[in-house]
């Protein structure tokens, strides 16, 4: 709701108001709603930059494609089918793949629908790379809306899809997971996905809806261009593989710092305060 203004009342219940005078305005706050999707050492994102800077209903099967019913990010992007599969696990004034669906911006898909593109999933075993950028374009992007904390309630066996991937290191940028690696809500999957395989501006799209979207390319864009630079799910493996081992080097060497001063703390009291 934009904010608005509204005219004082004068007399006795009637409105009334003088010419040539305008009563104060009264600004009402936007209220936005966040979805909730739980490792926040420090806000995670800097350990990375070490690494980033030394390195430039129904069981019934039915097909689903890209074609008419295909959601059009923006008219003057690229038209990219996005979808997910809802499992009513979050509030819906909350919940970011809902919002998007009353945006017209994707499409709910039944359990035992099958997707021919690319299906973010908590299951998947391959990151999402620049390689599936075809078959993102030809046949769209689907999402699981689900809880975080309800996982084992989800029938994957049952979400059909011939591209089944997961995402390599993301930070969340959301009011509730913000700092947190891999919890990211639908949108800054979708957005981090498309972006990966050279997309941005449909996922820049899909993020400016939130006003806590540009937080997220925020958090990422040093990691996005990395992912970006890849040829293949191998590739983004051992970029993943080298920045996992940089951030846990980096923790390693904060915990034995604690421990030193911890150490000298013991020793010598509080006289290390004033030293």
């Amino acid at each position: 709701m934009a904010p608005g203004t509204r005219t004082s009342r004068g007399g006795r219940g009637k409105s009334h108001q003088k010419s040539g005078h305008r009563a104060p305005g009264r600004t009402s706050k936007d209220k936005s709603f966040y979805q909730s999707d739980g490792w926040n050492n420090d806000r995670p994102e800097s350990l990375a930059k070490p690494y980033l800077a030394s390195h430039d209903g129904a069981d019934k099967e039915e097909d689903i494609t890209a074609g008419p019913s295909a959601v059009e990010v923006s008219q003057q992007l690229k038209p990219i089918h996005v979808a997910m599969w809802d499992f009513d696990h979050c509030d819906p004034r909350k919940c970011t793949g809902k919002k998007l669906s009353r945006l017209g911006m994707i499409t709910e898909l039944r359990v035992g629908q099958r997707f021919r593109g690319v299906v973010l999933s908590p299951e998947g075993t391959i990151p999402v790379s620049p390689s599936d950028r075809d078959l993102i374009e030809n046949f769209g992007i689907a999402v699981v809306e689900c809880s975080w904390a309800r996982l084992t309630e989800i029938p994957f066996n049952k979400i059909r899809s011939s591209g089944d991937r997961n995402l390599p290191y993301l930070i969340a940028a959301n009011p509730i997971n913000y700092g947190k690696p891999y919890k990211l809500t639908c949108v800054e999957a979708l957005a981090g996905s498309l972006a990966i395989v050279g997309l941005q501006a449909e996922g820049e799209s899909l993020l400016s809806k939130f006003g806590w979207g540009d937080g997220f390319w925020a958090l990422n864009k040093e990691l996005i261009a990395n992912y970006q630079g890849c040829k293949d799910s191998e590739e983004i493996k051992s970029v993943q593989e080298k920045l996992l081992w940089t951030i846990e080097m980096e923790a390693q060497e904060r915990r034995e710092l604690n421990c030193s001063l911890k150490r000298k703390c013991e020793i010598k009291g509080f006289e290390w305060l004033l030293e």
